[in-house]
Order: C-alpha cells, then structure tokens, then sequence
C-alpha cells in the first residue's frame, strides 16, 4: 500500500513537473496533462511501416490518432523538428490516402520516414582496427565484418543505400549496463544471440547482441539493459559485400525491412556481382560509384517487387 502511494505520488511530481516545464518554455499546455503524456507513448516509425507495406486502414487509424495528440494535447511543443516534419507529412498522406481515398499521390515523399538506416552518431570498424563515423562511410572502404560462421572479417563497402545529414529519423537505441549502445531504424536487422538477425522492432530487454570488444580482441555478449526511441538528425545506410558490418562494435546486418538476412543476401547478388565486375574490368573507385549509381533503380524495383509479389518476406 505504502509503495503503492509513493508510485501515485511521484506521478503526480511528475505531471506537475512537466506543466511547469512547459509553462516555463511557452508551450500551450493541455487541460488533460495525462493526454499528453500517452502522446509520448506513439510511435510514429510503426505506422509508418505500415503505410510502406500497403496497410493503409491501418495507417489512417493510427495516423489520425496521433495527429489528433500532436495538434490538440502536445502541438509544437514536444519533438521539436522531427515531430513537426512527421505531422505535416502525415497530414499530407491522411489527405491522399484516408480522406481522399488511395491515388496514385498516395506515397510518402519524406525519405527520412521510410529510412532503414544506423544514426549518425555511430561509429564503424576498419580493416585496420581503427574507427570512424558511420556517416564517413564510403564506396570501396575496407571494414570488419561477420562472415555466415560467425569470424570476423574484412569487407568492402560496396553502395551506400540511403544516406541524408540532416533529415531528423526516429531510432530505437539499445544500451547494455557498461554504456555501450547501438542506434537504428526499427526495420534494421540485427544480430540476437540464439534468434539471428531480426528487425530492431523485436529485439527484448534481456536478449544478448554479438559484440566485438577492441580491447580484448574478442567476442563478447550485449546484454540489453535499456531501450529507448530517440529523434536523430541524419541517417546512412552502408552496404558491405558481405552483408554485415560492426557498428559501435555490434554485428548489424546491412539489410532493413526484409524477416531474412540470407533473403536480403540474395536480392543483393546482382549489385556485388556488378561490383566485383568492375573491379575486375580495371575500373577506378570513381567509376566503381558512377557503376552503382547507375543501378540505383534496382532498389526501388525490388521494394515494388516484394510489396506486389512476395508482402509476406515484410510482415
């Protein structure tokens, strides 16, 4: 009864605490402090996935809910630009998908929404043991990777899918009890000790990530201790010939939104084989990228493919 008390006593600290704040910063406060507080509990990245998979009675429901938080309980006052961006981009898709009903305009224009990406401020392994930001990535890096037994390798950056400085993204963040962490988008795949790799989206407080230790020059267990969803400006997306790739000394698959990393492993075959041509033909790391480039419309077939074809290697 007593810890009962205290738990209602400290909510109450809490809400009365978050008025101040924000009497205090010029925000318009709700009447019902409570609304606002289940405004934070939306997630704006699920029902973005939805729309990404053609769930649009779905996507309209949720949408609609969280609009209604942003605009009546919150407004500008929490997410700062990240919110205001998703807001108005929701705005527009409630327009062309709910209200007006589907359209060929039914589509998401803001990148930053549908991103499969690590933050920005994530670090990545060279081939040297050396580190460097994720977001200096580039075509024809040499970077430890994980092979399909589980050894650490080299391997070469071979694209950069997605990549944006600026552009705010929601990233779910996992932290073990000695500070290290590791930041990406809920679709990214990563590695869980006895699971494999599977979307950020399911990874539990208490499941074990694979962990690459600089200082001791071995593997070692992540425990999940903590997990929290944290609004991030720029995003990136490398692409290693292998397929994974170590971030922050975590083994992360190079894939998002796909249920298998030996799906987005063979969907990937053309792009290395194109790659691995290249090198063979005697071309320049400038031509390797231009050679990429080139086949940049191979991604956005592929999503069409899966979403039309095979919506099951999503779910």
């Amino acid at each position: 009864m007593k810890e009962k008390k205290q738990t209602i006593l400290n909510l109450i600290f809490l809400i009365l605490t978050m008025n101040v704040y924000l009497m205090e910063c010029g925000c318009p406060v709700s009447d019902n402090p409570s609304q606002m507080f289940q405004c934070l509990t939306i997630n704006p990245q699920a029902f973005i996935d939805l729309i990404s998979k053609g769930d649009y009675k779905s996507f309209c429901h949720m949408a609609n809910g969280y609009m209604t938080c942003m605009t009546t309980y919150v407004r500008d006052c929490l997410g700062g630009k990240a919110a205001t961006g998703i807001l108005e981009e929701l705005q527009d898709l409630n327009l062309k998908c709910c209200i007006s009903g589907r359209t060929q305009e039914c589509v998401v224009k803001n990148p930053a929404l549908l991103s499969k990406c690590f933050s920005s401020d994530n670090l990545i392994t060279m081939a040297d043991g050396s580190t460097k930001s994720i977001m200096e990535s580039k075509i024809g890096d040499s970077v430890k990777a994980i092979d399909k037994n589980g050894k650490l390798i080299d391997s070469e950056i071979i694209d950069i899918i997605h990549k944006d400085l600026n552009s705010s993204t929601l990233f779910k963040v996992f932290y073990d009890s000695n500070g290290n962490r590791i930041s990406l988008t809920n679709s990214h795949l990563i590695n869980v000790n006895k699971k494999g790799y599977v979307k950020a989206s399911e990874v539990e407080i208490g499941d074990n990530l694979k962990f690459f230790s600089h200082e001791e020059k071995i593997f070692k267990l992540f425990k999940v201790e903590r997990i929290d969803y944290e609004f991030k400006e720029g995003f990136i997306a490398p692409l290693t010939y292998h397929g994974t790739i170590l971030v922050n000394g975590i083994d992360a698959s190079c894939y998002a939104e796909v249920n298998s990393h030996f799906i987005g492993d063979l969907a990937m075959l053309p792009l290395k084989f194109w790659y691995q041509l290249s090198k063979l033909m005697g071309s320049s790391s400038q031509d390797q990228v231009k050679s990429i480039e080139n086949v940049k419309s191979y991604y956005e077939f592929l999503h069409r493919f899966t979403l039309t074809y095979l919506p099951f290697l999503l779910k």
